[in-house]
């Protein structure tokens, strides 16, 4: 009921929109999202892209046909009929005919956002282009944070794909996350969906080049100043940090940004986030690989009792135990480190990484070889 107060049936021409607005009445109606799934079975997509078609000029006819598909999308069974009839081409043609509608590009960015959940939808949609719609509305409504951040959530899902990834490193996309990160700092929404899409692009060697050159740290830095409560930023933040880390240049410039000193701060503040640890100590790690400066600054800082807490709480996994044990390589090469590592019995937690991954080959190397310098 309220819905329909909200949005207002449009004129009914015919039988066909008779039935297409019966199935929007259905699907916005929260009791019936449970049928959804065998809705989908029917002619409802159907109705709903000739309906969609027949008014393309009404900004509200559009906008609820767009909530619907966005709403039908959230479903797994649902995403993969929506995509083969490719309901995107319809989203996008809404978004170039609506530019000017905020609640219409909010909407198809949110549809968009849930049919790219599917792999295939996924490359269906990066061949389709359907960035190119997404940064046109990011530059139409820069003030709006709510398609900015459903928008960067579009562009991080799409990145799950390499060939996206390629496609939207050469769009400069990550230009236009900056600028959304930059006019909306204090929107945690926004920061950690921006965050995550530039994660996913740094997947890409040549993305990690293009992040570093255009000093993207600086913002990612700035996110987790802002947001240190909040998990999502941080943890995406550092798992960005990470990718960037891949390269040497990245890694100078990050180090002569101390990014060390936001990575112990979440690692602190988030001591039982696994994933977050992860992406801490493994950033931790790369900067310490040949970085004098870095190594030196993280041992004057003392960010190898953070990375003996993660081993201390996460015993069992792998990831944790391996990229510390490397973490720890790296400090120990250094003589004058040694003494500080043993005081801190590092040699313990190294032998219980030792024990408790006997079969993982690449732990045992990097365990011994911190051992060796002990």
């Amino acid at each position: 009921a309220d819905m329909e107060r909200n949005h207002p049936a449009p004129c009914v021409d015919d039988e066909a929109d008779e039935a297409a607005v019966e199935v929007l009445t259905t699907i916005h109606d929260v009791e019936n999202l449970v049928k959804i799934p065998s809705a989908i079975g029917s002619s409802v997509v159907i109705e709903l892209r000739q309906y969609m078609q027949a008014h393309h000029h009404d900004e509200d006819i559009q906008k609820r046909i767009v909530e619907t598909l966005s709403i039908l999308s959230l479903e797994d069974d649902n995403r993969i009929p929506l995509g083969q009839v490719g309901v995107h081409r319809d989203i996008q043609n809404s978004m170039r005919k609506h530019l000017q509608s905020v609640h219409i590009q909010q909407a198809a960015c949110g549809a968009l956002l849930n049919l790219i959940f599917d792999p295939v939808n996924c490359r269906r949609l990066g061949e389709a282009g359907v960035h190119l719609d997404l940064l046109r509305a990011m530059d139409m409504h820069a003030n709006e944070a709510e398609v900015q951040s459903v928008a960067c959530g579009a562009l991080l899902n799409l990145c799950m794909d390499h060939e996206n990834r390629t496609r939207l490193g050469a769009a400069n996309v990550h230009l236009q996350i900056r600028k959304a990160m930059q006019r909306h700092k204090t929107d945690s929404a926004v920061q950690a969906s921006a965050c995550g899409a530039l994660g996913c692009l740094a997947l890409n060697p040549k993305n990690q080049v293009r992040l570093g050159e255009a000093d993207m740290h600086f913002d990612l830095q700035q996110a987790m100043r802002d947001h240190r409560d909040s998990a999502m930023v941080q943890k995406n933040c550092l798992g960005t940090l990470l990718l960037l880390c891949c390269t040497p240049e990245n890694r100078s410039k990050l180090a002569e940004a101390k990014v060390y000193v936001q990575i112990q701060i979440a690692m602190q503040a988030h001591r039982q986030n696994l994933e977050m640890q992860i992406n801490g100590i493994g950033s931790l790690a790369a900067l310490t690989r040949k970085g004098k400066q870095a190594t030196s600054a993280i041992v004057k800082l003392m960010i190898y009792i953070d990375v003996q807490i993660a081993m201390r709480t996460f015993p069992d996994c792998v990831e944790v135990q391996r990229l510390s044990c490397f973490f720890l390589g790296n400090l120990l090469k250094k003589r004058r480190n040694q003494l500080k590592l043993r005081d801190a019995d590092f040699r313990q937690d190294i032998h219980s990484a030792i024990v408790h991954h006997w079969t993982d080959k690449e732990l045992q190397n990097v365990a011994f070889m911190a051992l060796k310098h002990m």
